[in-house]
C-alpha cells in the first residue's frame, strides 16, 4: 500500500492575506481622513484621540477578521494523495477521484494565475488543483505518477514538473 500524502494551502494563500491586510488598512485610513474632514464638525466630541481610536479598532476588528477567514480556510482544504485516489477536501466536503478516471494530463501555461497550470481531464471534465497549496508541484508529479497507466500525459510534462519541484 502506497503512503498517503497529505497538501494544505501554505505560503501563497498567506502572502494574499498580507496583502489584504495592507490594502484594508489604507481603505481605513482613508476613511479616517475623510471622516475628519467631513464629519467632525457635526460630531465635534469625536476629534483628535476619540477619533484614532474608534479608526484603530476598526482596524484591529478587521485584522481579526481577515485572519479567522483565512485561517478558516487555509484549515478546511486539504488535497490528500493515496494509493487509490486523490481525495480533495474542501470544508466538510469531500471529492474522491480514482485514478483509473483520469483521462489526460497536460500543461496549460497560458492559464497566467495559475502556479502550476497542469490540467488534468477527469471523466470528460477539466480539473486544476488549488494552485494555493504547499508542494503543489510535487503534489502535480505524485499525480502524474499514479494516473500513469490510466491517462494520457502529455510529452515532456514530467520534465516540465520535474524542473520546478
Amino acid at each position: 500500500m502506497a503512503a498517503t500524502k497529505t497538501y494544505k494551502m501554505g505560503k501563497r494563500l498567506i502572502r494574499y492575506r498580507n496583502i489584504l491586510y495592507v490594502l484594508a488598512s489604507l481603505v481605513i485610513f482613508c476613511f479616517y481622513f475623510i471622516y475628519d474632514y467631513v464629519m467632525v464638525e457635526a460630531f465635534p466630541w469625536l476629534d483628535g484621540a476619540p477619533l484614532v481610536a474608534l479608526f484603530l479598532l476598526i482596524e484591529a476588528l478587521m485584522i481579526v477578521v481577515v485572519r479567522w477567514g483565512a485561517d478558516k480556510i487555509q484549515n478546511s482544504t486539504t488535497y490528500r494523495v493515496t494509493g487509490e485516489a486523490l481525495e480533495i477536501q474542501v470544508g466538510k466536503s469531500t471529492t474522491v477521484l480514482p485514478w483509473k478516471d483520469f483521462e489526460e494530463a497536460a500543461y496549460k501555461d497560458m492559464n497566467f494565475r495559475a502556479q502550476c497550470p497542469v490540467t488534468y481531464t477527469v471523466q470528460g471534465k477539466s480539473f486544476l488543483p488549488n494552485q494555493y497549496l504547499d508542494g503543489l508541484w510535487t503534489m502535480n508529479q505524485e499525480i502524474i505518477n499514479h494516473i500513469r497507466p490510466y491517462a494520457k500525459i502529455e510529452e515532456g510534462l514530467e520534465r516540465k514538473l520535474s524542473a520546478f519541484a
